[in-house]
């Protein structure tokens, strides 16, 4: 279905959405302000669009597309900020130093500007401003601009991708954590921070840019918006490295994002769904819709239309708009680095490099060694997007013991989840274990003690089968072979001796033996107990009893695919594990 561009970029759709109460299922029939605008006269893609109505933040803009009488135009809010006070975000208690946004470029208007020129005006900052972190527009991670600031030491962030609805709220997380705004030139970025409460600033030469094909500003070498008279008093407003916000720059902003002369919730909720019948009364429109309403109602199944028509209250209430009451929050801080580094170019190019092959990253703002790819991206999904170990306890220094510590992702989880945890870090493969300890060398943890062994029943020497990565295991006798190793052994049970908040055992197909051998101790001193649990082809499976036994003495559990048979009637593996779960046991 017909989308005009501008009313989806950054999250706007979204956002104006909620502000003028219009439903997700009908097409938004506006255009909007790409961002906030400098330029009183609005631009020829903007007066050529067929969209039956534009919407502008700048009321004095709104006048001039008006005395064009082309289509009809209204004075809007920003949704941005619309957004931010929805989501309730505020500059942090927390937040430190400054946020650098990056002049950016476009897929045809290239900035000329290079890090190491950028670099030698950042090394001339005030310490006031630091530490700093560099903003990116995804353009210019797609262009290497994160990796080379990366290899300059830099702390890098992202908020995203243009066309993704997160965006808004991204952008105003990495905001929040800051006590200051600073760019080489003004922008939207300009706007939101002071707006937000946060000082800005400008700070170094504006980049001169190249122009490749976009219409809207002159082709070849150019300077943004210097000739434009709001532009020239904004290069006045916050021409100085930013200290406080006063009464001039606060009136600026707020006349520039539509807060003095916007539309009500009600009336912009009339302009939308007026907008839509506009469009709807040509026939093309009518028929373009009706066909999209067809094709969706085709792909709906039978459990999706029951869905649609469950009214329990909990459903209504999220279909309001009150999905807190359902969707689980995250409390660690560091899930929005991860994204960014999940977005980076450094993480395209760590997916290309073969498996198995050891690497540095730049991982929340230290150096991380890794010895498999794949099994590091997905460890940092399931551990800081997902929170899979995610546990609550009074005490703020939880006694952890991590049973297959691997590189040490989980122990650097824990750390951040809770700076004074104390743990016991085991790993069984030496050469891991020695980057292991290098990783938690390189963070700095005090109150983590790594041992190179193999958690077992009893603490004999073992064979264990070095898999490289994150699949090693214990292996027996009769099946030595090639990469095939001697281990110390650590029993279990004498290691717990105290109250454990949380044990985590993910031992390869060793967990069923030292589970057993060790439940009583388990039910005793542990609050939470985590383990994945392999069903193992030549033997028999235990886990129901395992279950029992925690369930008869005060646990609950809760179980999840780890790995994923959709036939397994029929799709019955033969290799070693036919079977893997993830199961998760607190007390009650």
């Amino acid at each position: 279905m017909k989308k005009y561009w501008t009313s989806q970029i950054y999250g706007f759709g979204k956002w104006l959405r909620k502000y003028g109460f219009y439903p997700s299922f009908l097409p938004l029939c506006v255009d909007i302000d790409h961002g906030v605008p400098f330029d009183e006269y609005p631009a020829k893609h903007e007066l050529e669009s067929d969209a039956p109505v534009f919407l502008s933040y700048w009321h004095v803009k709104t006048q001039k597309f008006k005395q064009k009488k082309i289509k009809q135009c209204y004075t809007l809010p920003s949704p941005f900020v619309f957004a931010r006070k929805s989501l309730n975000i505020e500059q942090s208690e927390n937040a430190q130093g400054s946020v650098f946004f990056l002049s950016h470029s476009t897929k045809q208007v290239v900035s000329q500007k290079s890090v190491e020129e950028y670099h030698q005006e950042l090394q001339a900052l005030p310490e006031k401003y630091n530490p700093l972190t560099i903003c990116l527009h995804t353009h210019d991670i797609d262009r290497g601009l994160d990796r080379e600031f990366r290899a300059l030491g830099y702390k890098v962030t992202t908020a995203g991708k243009s066309l993704e609805e997160g965006f808004t709220e991204k952008f105003y997380r990495i905001l929040s954590k800051h006590t200051y705004a600073i760019s080489d030139s003004i922008g939207s970025h300009t706007f939101y921070a002071i707006e937000m409460g946060i000082p800005f600033g400008l700070y170094g030469a504006e980049p001169i840019y190249i122009n490749y094909g976009d219409p809207n500003v002159e082709m070849g070498l150019f300077n943004s918006y210097k000739e434009l008279k709001s532009y020239k008093k904004a290069l006045s407003l916050f021409s100085r490295l930013p200290e406080t916000i006063n009464q001039e720059q606060q009136e600026f902003v707020e006349e520039h994002l539509g807060l003095k002369y916007g539309l009500s919730r009600i009336k912009a909720s009339f302009v939308l769904y007026n907008s839509f019948l506009i469009w709807l009364s040509d026939l093309n429109n009518s028929k373009e819709f009706l066909e999209a309403c067809f094709r969706r109602l085709k792909t709906y199944s039978k459990s999706t239309i029951d869905k649609l028509l469950d009214f329990s209250p909990r459903k209504l209430l999220t279909k309001l708009g009150f999905k807190k009451i359902s969707k689980e929050k995250v409390r660690l801080s560091e899930y929005e680095e991860v994204k960014d580094l999940i977005l980076s170019g450094d993480y395209k190019e760590l997916k290309e490099i073969p498996r198995y092959t050891l690497a540095k990253v730049n991982f929340l703002g230290k150096e991380l060694n890794i010895v498999d790819n794949a099994s590091f991206l997905e460890m940092t999904k399931e551990l800081f997007l997902k929170n899979i170990y995610d546990f609550k306890t009074d005490n703020q220094a939880p006694y952890i013991i991590d049973c297959g510590a691997n590189i040490g992702l989980s122990v650097i989880y824990f750390k951040k989840l809770y700076p004074k945890s104390k743990i016991v870090a085991i790993e069984a493969d030496p050469n891991i274990y020695n980057v292991l300890t290098q990783n938690i060398l390189s963070y700095d943890f005090s109150d983590v003690q790594c041992i190179n062994s193999a958690v077992w029943i009893n603490s004999e020497s073992l064979h264990f089968k070095e898999e490289g990565s994150w699949g090693g295991y214990l292996s027996s006798g009769l099946e030595l072979e090639e990469k095939t190793i001697e281990v110390r052994a650590l029993d279990l049970r004498k290691i717990i001796d105290r109250k454990i908040e949380f044990l985590k055992i993910d031992i390869e197909g060793a967990e069923t033996d030292v589970l057993i051998h060790a439940q009583d101790l388990i039910v005793k001193y542990v609050d939470h107990l985590f383990f994945e649990w392999h069903s193992l082809r030549d033997e028999r499976q235990q886990l129901g009893s395992i279950l029992k036994y925690f369930e008869d003495n005060g646990f609950r559990y809760h179980i999840k695919e780890s790995t994923n048979r959709e036939t397994p009637f029929t799709n019955r593996p033969i290799t070693r594990m036919d079977s893997q779960l993830d199961c998760f046991l607190y007390r009650v």
